[in-house]
C-alpha cells in the first residue's frame, strides 16, 4: 500500500475511545496520573494527564487535524504529529479501550494466532501454579458485610486487634509446654490432608480480607470464584479496584488486609489448639495456626513474591509493576551488552532508567529467592513427603522440572529475539549478534583466565577445642558409683591429694570372701590341724599353692579397692565442669571421671579431614574466637598430628551433634568413630587468658589461613569435592 500524505493523515477519523471507561486523577511519584478502569475486563491502566486528554479527544467524529489543534491549544509545549496520534490510537486498541466496528472486532477475535511452544510452556507453568474459575459478582453482598462489621476498620478496632495478637504471643510463651507435647509432625505424610485443608481455609479468608477492605475504602469487587493455588482449592475475589482508591495509606491497608486477617485467624486457632483435647480438631487447629502465621510472614509479607508485600512495596516505591519492569530492564541490558541490539518493547516497559539500581537489585534478589524456593519446595519438601512411599525421586524430578522451567523461561525470550530470523519492528540492531557475542565471550574468557591465576590463600573455618598442654585424665580400674567428691571445678590440687571416692559392693564382697578363704587355709595349715596332713606331703603342697593364690587374689582386690579412692597424680587444676554432679553416677572401669590440667599453657586442638591437611601447614596464621565470650585472638599452627590420635582426644565438643566437624556414629564409643573417620589435628598455642576460668573443652571458632593457591585451583578442588560427595550420596 502506498504511504499516506500528511494531508490525508490529518483528514482521517479515528474510531472512538470507549465512553464507559472510568478515570480518576491520582498523585503518584510526585506527578499527576489518571488511573483508568475498564469495567468489562476489570483491567486498570495509568495514563499521564496529556495522554488521558488525548484519548478523550478521540470521539469517532473529529479528524486527526482537529484533534491536534485542540490538543496543542491545551498543551502548547507538546508538539505531536499525526503519526504519533495514530500510534497512540493503536496502543488503545491493543488495550481494548476503543469501540471497534463489528467487522474489525470479529476479525480480531477470529484471527489465528501463531503457535508458540514458548507461550504454551509458559501457560502450562502458570496454570500449574495458579488458575481460577469465576463464579459470581459479590459486590452488593460484600457491601452489607462491610456495614455490619464497620468497627473492624476503625482505629479502635485495629488497636484492639493488634493488642489481641500480642496477648496471644504472650499466651503461647507461657504455654510453651504445649509445643513440647505436640504430636503433629507438620511435614509428615499423615499430616498432609490437614495441611491441605488448613491452607484452603486460611487463603480463602485471606482473599476475603482484601475484598472487604477494598469495599470499605470505596473500591468495587465484581468477581468471586474458586482458585487453585498449587492444586489447593481456595476461594478468591478480585480486589483490583484498589487502584481506584486515591488515598495511598488506604491502598496499603488493603494490600495488608490479607495478612491482617490471617494473623487474627492464627491467634484464634492458638487458643483452640491449646485448650482442645487430643484429636483431629486439635491437630487441624495447629495446622491453621502455623499456616496462618508462619507462612503468611514468609510468603505474603515477602516483597520478592507477587503477594501482599510486593504490592505494598510497589506503592511505597511508587513503581507500579516493579517485577515486570525489573525483568524488562535487566533483559534489555543483557540484550544490549551481550547481543548488540536494543529491544524497544522491553525499554517501553520500564521507561525510566533512573530506577536502574532498584530494578537490578530487585531482579537479582527475586530470582535467587525463587530459585531457592523452588528447590526447597520441589526438591526437598516433595521428596520428604513422598519418601515413606519410596517415591522421593519423583519429588526431586518435580523440583528439577520447575527449576529448569523457571530458569529457561527467563532466558528463552532474550535468545529468541537475538537469533530469530523474523524481522521485528521493536528490535534495533546496533551490531551483528555473532560479532558482539564473540567479543563478549573473548572478554569473559580473558577475565576468567586472569582470575584463575590470581593468588589467594586457602581458608578453613572449623570448630576447635582448647586443651592444656600437660594434663591427666583420671579413672578407676574397677569402676563403681561415685560416693563422695572432695574437689570443685577450678580448684588447684597437689600430687597425691584425694579427689573423689567410689563405692563398689562387688569389690567389697570379693575382699571379704578372699579374707575368709585365707583364714580358712591358714587354719588348715596350723599345727593343731596339720599333724596328720603334714605326713601326707602331696596334700600339703596343694594347700600351700591354694594359700599363695588366695593371697595374690586378695592383694589384687585390695588394689582395686584402693583404686576406688582417686588421687591426683600431679599438680594441676580440676577442669571437669561440675564434679559435685558426679555423686551417685555409675562409672565404668577405666572410664574418664575427672580431668586435671596445668592451665598455664593451652593449645587449640583443631580437627581436620584428609583434604584439609593438604592445604594447611605448620606456621599458618589462625584467627579464633571463643564461643563463650566472642573474644578474638590470633595464633599460629605449632604442630599437625598424623591421624594417630587416641580416643580420649575426641572430646564431646568435637562431634557433629555438638557443633564440631567429627561425625558421631556412636557417641558412647568414640573408638568406633575413629576407625571409620580418621581425624587429624592441628595444634596451636593459645595466648594467656585474661582472667577467664579455663574449662577443659572450651570451644572456639577458628579460621586457618592456609597455603597459597590460585582461584582456579581452589574452584577446581571444590568442584571435584562436590561431585565426590554426590557420588557418595
Amino acid at each position: 500500500m502506498r504511504e499516506r500524505t500528511e494531508q490525508e493523515l490529518l483528514a482521517l477519523v479515528l474510531v472512538s475511545t470507549r465512553k464507559d471507561l472510568v478515570g480518576k486523577l491520582q498523585l503518584f511519584a510526585g506527578k499527576e496520573f489518571y488511573v483508568v478502569k475498564d469495567p468489562l475486563s476489570l483491567n486498570y491502566f495509568r495514563f499521564p494527564p496529556e495522554e488521558y486528554d488525548l484519548a478523550q479527544l478521540i470521539d469517532g467524529k473529529r479528524r486527526i487535524g482537529e484533534i491536534l489543534l485542540l490538543f496543542h491549544r491545551k498543551y502548547p509545549h507538546l508538539q505531536i504529529t499525526a503519526e504519533e496520534v495514530i500510534s497512540f490510537h493503536k496502543d488503545l486498541i491493543q488495550k481494548g479501550l476503543v469501540i471497534l466496528p463489528a467487522r474489525s472486532f470479529v476479525s480480531e477475535v477470529t484471527k489465528k494466532r501463531p503457535f508458540s511452544l514458548f507461550g504454551l510452556w509458559a501457560q502450562l507453568i502458570h496454570n500449574l501454579i495458579f488458575f481460577k474459575i469465576p463464579l459470581l459478582d459479590p459486590n452488593d453482598k460484600i457491601e452489607k458485610v462491610v456495614q455490619l462489621f464497620s468497627f473492624v476498620w476503625s482505629k479502635t478496632g485495629i488497636t484492639l486487634t493488634v493488642a489481641f495478637w500480642m496477648i496471644t504471643v504472650f499466651f503461647l510463651f507461657i504455654n510453651e509446654e504445649a509445643f513440647k507435647t505436640n504430636e503433629v509432625n507438620f511435614f509428615s505424610p499423615q499430616n498432609f490432608f490437614l495441611l491441605y485443608l488448613a491452607t484452603g481455609l486460611v487463603k480463602t479468608f485471606h482473599e476475603f480480607g482484601h475484598a472487604l477492605s477494598c469495599k470499605r475504602f470505596g473500591g468495587e469487587v465484581h468477581e468471586m470464584g474458586i482458585g487453585f493455588l498449587c492444586f489447593v482449592p481456595v476461594g478468591y475475589v478480585d480486589a483490583s479496584d484498589t487502584w481506584m482508591i486515591e488515598d495511598k495509606r488506604k491502598r496499603l491497608f488493603v494490600a495488608a488486609a490479607g495478612i491482617y486477617m490471617e494473623l487474627t485467624i492464627a491467634a484464634l486457632a492458638s487458643y483452640f489448639w491449646v485448650f482442645s483435647p487430643l484429636g483431629l480438631a486439635k491437630n487441624l487447629a495447629f495446622n491453621v495456626m502455623v499456616t496462618a502465621s508462619v507462612t503468611t510472614l514468609l510468603f505474603n509479607l515477602n516483597p520478592l513474591m507477587r503477594f501482599d508485600g510486593y504490592y505494598a512495596l510497589c506503592d511505597l516505591l511508587e513503581i507500579p509493576n516493579l517485577r515486570e519492569k525489573a525483568i524488562a530492564f535487566c533483559s534489555a541490558k543483557v540484550q544490549r551488552l551481550l547481543f548488540g541490539y536494543r529491544n524497544l518493547m522491553q525499554e517501553e516497559l520500564f521507561q525510566d532508567e533512573s530506577k536502574g539500581k532498584v530494578f537490578i537489585l530487585y531482579a537479582i534478589a527475586a530470582y535467587l529467592y525463587m530459585v531457592y524456593l523452588i528447590y526447597a519446595v520441589g526438591g526437598v519438601l516433595f521428596a520428604r513427603v513422598l519418601k515413606p512411599y519410596g517415591l522421593e525421586n519423583v519429588g526431586f524430578l518435580f523440583g528439577i522440572f520447575f527449576e529448569a522451567s523457571f530458569a529457561l523461561l527467563l532466558v528463552s525470550r532474550v535468545l529468541y529475539d537475538a537469533f530469530s530470523t523474523h524481522n521485528k519492528a521493536y528490535i534495533v540492531k546496533i551490531e551483528n549478534v555473532w560479532i558482539r557475542l564473540s567479543k563478549v565471550t573473548a572478554f569473559l574468557c580473558l577475565l576468567l583466565s586472569f582470575l584463575f591465576f590470581v593468588p589467594v590463600r586457602e581458608k578453613i573455618s572449623v570448630q576447635a577445642v582448647a586443651r592444656a598442654e600437660k594434663g591427666q585424665s583420671l579413672s578407676s580400674p574397677s569402676g563403681g558409683v561415685v560416693e563422695e567428691v572432695y574437689v570443685r571445678n577450678g580448684q588447684w590440687v597437689k600430687a597425691g591429694e584425694p579427689l573423689l571416692k567410689l563405692k563398689n559392693p562387688e569389690i567389697e564382697t570379693e575382699e571379704r570372701w578372699e579374707r575368709l578363704e585365707l583364714a580358712s587355709l591358714m587354719l588348715d595349715l596350723s599345727p593343731q590341724h596339720g599333724s596328720r596332713e603334714v605326713k601326707e606331703k602331696e596334700k600339703g603342697a596343694i594347700a600351700s599353692l591354694s594359700l599363695n593364690r588366695t593371697i595374690s587374689r586378695l592383694r589384687w582386690v585390695e588394689k582395686l579397692k584402693e583404686g576406688l579412692l582417686i588421687r591426683a597424680n600431679a599438680e594441676g587444676m580440676v577442669t571437669t565442669p561440675d564434679p559435685q554432679a558426679l555423686v551417685g553416677k555409675y562409672c565404668k572401669a577405666h572410664e574418664v571421671i575427672l580431668n586435671i590440667a596445668e592451665t598455664k599453657t593451652l593449645y587449640l586442638w583443631i580437627p581436620l579431614d584428609e583434604s584439609q591437611t593438604k592445604v594447611v601447614a605448620v606456621g599458618n596464621k589462625i584467627k579464633a574466637a571463643w564461643l563463650a565470650t566472642a573474644e578474638y585472638f590470633y595464633t599460629t599452627i605449632d604442630k599437625i598430628t598424623k591421624g594417630d590420635c587416641h580416643t580420649e582426644d575426641l572430646l564431646p565438643a568435637l562431634f557433629v551433634r555438638n557443633g564440631g566437624p567429627v561425625p558421631s556414629v556412636d557417641f558412647g564409643n568414640p573408638s568406633a568413630v575413629l576407625k571409620k573417620f580418621p581425624v587429624f589435628f592441628a595444634l596451636a598455642p593459645v595466648p594467656p587468658l585474661k582472667g577467664e576460668l579455663f574449662i577443659e573443652g572450651m570451644r572456639a571458632k577458628v579460621r586457618i589461613y592456609g597455603k597459597k593457591t590460585t582461584i582456579g585451583k581452589r574452584l577446581w578442588n571444590k568442584l571435584c569435592l562436590f561431585f565426590l560427595k554426590k557420588q557418595e550420596g
